[in-house]
């Protein structure tokens, strides 16, 4: 705590000048004691240096002062937010959307690594991947994270992703997964390719999106048993079901189409012919019987 002399000595704003703030803003609201001299904080004092800085750049106090105190409050609305969005997850999800929040990649990085060795990777997708990426969505919706910790977190997970892949040998890719033209979010695909690769299971992942007749040639030129589409948020419901309608249309009759992604939450009814899955273990049991009666 600190008296309003030290802060005048500190700042170099006259004790009256304070006085008139607190008066007119509602800025500083000290403390006070018991002998009703006014006790500051230092968060306080912080806000006063940007304060006094921007006054002597030529802006008007009745400007500065409601402009700083509102986004004092708008920060401390979402730590609040971020907070309730943490508090939903498990301890290891918790500790690692954090690691995010921080910008603490390097701790994520870690985190992934000693949460992946006490389980199966398709555990760590479903219990530790998928509720970390959904808590990490709805913080960057929410305004809590700036787009660019958001694409750090998806190349620091995929990258991840991909390297557990690695540890499997497979060939002859079975299944396609891709996103459809004008979809960007892929970091659902890598997961369910890993899940896959897990069991056994090889894929083939586009490393970005397609036309649906691209989609179809390609589908015919790995000779493979399912398409897998993933669909976010992003896509126009009515674009997107005319798509997968179309999809399916121009398909072989023997290959099976899936679709996944919180896209698919904003459609009144998947297409016909067109497959999703509420756990991946239905999806990799799928996946099996179709490559041993395509055998």
């Amino acid at each position: 705590m600190f008296s309003i002399g030290a802060v005048s000595r500190q700042t170099g704003i006259d004790q009256s000048r304070l006085r008139k703030w607190e008066s007119r803003y509602g800025f500083p609201t000290p403390t006070r004691l018991v002998s009703t001299a006014r006790a500051y904080q230092e968060e306080d004092i912080r806000l006063i240096h940007e304060i006094a800085r921007r006054i002597a750049l030529g802006e008007k106090p009745g400007h500065v002062i409601p402009e700083l105190l509102k986004r004092r409050t708008q920060g401390e609305l979402s730590n609040e937010t971020a907070s309730s969005i943490g508090n939903q997850l498990t301890p290891a999800v918790k500790e690692a959307f954090v690691s995010v929040i921080k910008n603490d990649f390097k701790k994520l990085k870690q985190l992934l690594v000693a949460n992946r060795r006490r389980i199966t990777l398709q555990q760590f997708i479903e219990e530790f991947a998928t509720p970390l990426s959904a808590a990490i969505g709805e913080s960057w919706k929410e305004g809590l994270l700036p787009i660019y910790s958001e694409h750090l977190y998806t190349s620091v997970l995929e990258s991840f992703l991909i390297k557990e892949v690695d540890s499997f040998v497979n060939s002859n890719p079975r299944v396609l997964l891709v996103t459809l033209a004008g979809e960007k979010h892929q970091l659902g695909l890598q997961m369910i390719q890993s899940v896959l690769f897990e069991q056994g299971i090889s894929s083939f992942r586009t490393s970005s999106d397609l036309p649906v007749n691209e989609i179809v040639a390609l589908s015919r030129e790995i000779n493979c048993v399912a398409v897998g589409i993933s669909a976010s948020m992003d896509n126009s419901p009515r674009l997107l079901s005319s798509e997968l309608k179309t999809l399916r249309a121009n398909l072989d009759d023997h290959i099976s189409v899936w679709v996944g992604g919180r896209g698919i939450k904003t459609l009144p009814s998947l297409p016909a012919g067109i497959d999703t899955f509420v756990m991946l273990s239905e999806l990799t049991e799928k996946a099996k019987k179709l490559v041993r009666e395509s055998n």
